[in-house]
């Protein structure tokens, strides 16, 4: 947990590409930014998946698995983050393609390096993932939707907000949230070792079976 929050920090509190990525974002998060006041359709989507998400996997982690509340809380922040970081690497890589004057990015070296850093994040919790079915069906469904959207042509919400678009940027978006909160949703109690049952012995002792 110390490492990729350590990491995800120097990356992101820094200006390396000109300005604080964090800054900017907690400008986002608190409302202070224009691009939360009404200029995007899908800002409301983020925030409460993000919310979601982190208040979810914390309390999973917390009530399931027996953390701290404060690693808790850090543990799904990271998760949170790494369901922005995912979209957004996916929607700007693409988007660069069929939008190239409209989704630069800015600096495109900054796209890989931020969003990856708040994917990388969510390494922390590694050791409590599962890959479940729910997970890899969640995946499954993702991509397909990835492939549905660029198969319309990738509509998006500028210049004006068509319903096609607007669909497709939120139910995709969701779904990349869904993705890393499933990997500790479904997990087992057990987080040692989930194959494990105890029964009772001759003496009456619980006994562990494998």
């Amino acid at each position: 947990m110390i490492v990729p929050l350590a990491v995800f920090l120097s990356i992101n509190v820094p200006p390396w590409f000109g300005f604080s990525y964090l800054y900017t974002v907690f400008g986002w998060a608190t409302f202070q930014d224009k691009l939360t006041l009404g200029g995007n359709l899908v800002f409301p989507v983020t925030y409460v998946s993000a919310l979601a998400t982190l208040a979810g996997s914390a309390y999973r982690f917390r009530r399931i698995m027996g953390l701290p509340w404060i690693g808790s809380l850090v543990l799904g922040a990271g998760l949170a983050t790494a369901g922005a970081g995912l979209f957004e690497l996916l929607w700007q890589g693409i988007g660069y393609v069929f939008y190239p004057s409209e989704i630069t990015g800015g600096i495109w070296l900054a796209n890989y390096v931020l969003n990856g850093s708040w994917i990388f994040l969510s390494v922390g919790s590694i050791q409590y993932w599962n890959i479940s079915r729910r997970f890899l069906m969640t995946a499954l469904t993702f991509v397909a939707g990835w492939v549905l959207w660029i198969a319309l042509g990738f509509p998006q919400v500028f210049p004006s907000p068509g319903l096609v678009a607007l669909v497709m940027n939120s139910t995709l978006k969701i779904l990349s949230f869904v993705i890393f909160s499933s990997l500790v949703m479904f997990k087992s109690k057990n987080i040692t070792n989930p194959d494990r049952h105890t029964s009772t012995n001759e003496e009456g002792l619980p006994a562990v079976l494998f």
